[in-house]
């Protein structure tokens, strides 16, 4: 049984539309106490992203959008799990941001996540883990 149910079953709908594979990117970011979630995208192993005003764009963003709370709460939690009080902007750090990719063809999500400190940032080293 998958640790993060919502986000298996999201990828298994989206998969007959991209056999080939692809990942499916949230982007995050976070300062003066709160953080938040900025958007998803789809990218293939090319680099491309999933063009928008296409067919397919559209049934992955329904696909996507009927269970988006739930997979903010999964990833927030991983999240908060691995950065505990990443949001949180103080003297030195002015927040952080982020992607999760969650890639279809390993059944990984990788998590590359950056602190934004006054004078420079720091990156932290990805972390894998199966879903």
């Amino acid at each position: 049984m998958s640790k993060y149910p919502t986000i298996r079953t999201i990828i298994d709908n989206i998969k007959p539309l991209f056999p080939q594979g692809f990942i499916l990117r949230v982007t995050y970011s976070g300062s003066d106490d709160s953080g938040w979630f900025d958007g998803w995208d789809i990218v293939f192993a090319n680099g491309e992203y999933l063009s928008y005003q296409t067919p397919e764009r559209d049934k992955v963003a329904e696909i996507v959008e009927a269970s988006i709370g739930a997979i903010h709460e999964e990833l927030y939690s991983m999240l908060g799990s691995r950065f505990p009080g990443w949001e949180i902007g103080d003297g030195h750090v002015q927040g952080a941001h982020g992607h999760f990719d969650i890639d279809a063809i390993t059944n990984r999500i990788t998590q590359s996540h950056i602190v934004d400190y006054n004078e420079h940032t720091d990156e932290s080293p990805d972390e894998e883990e199966k879903f």
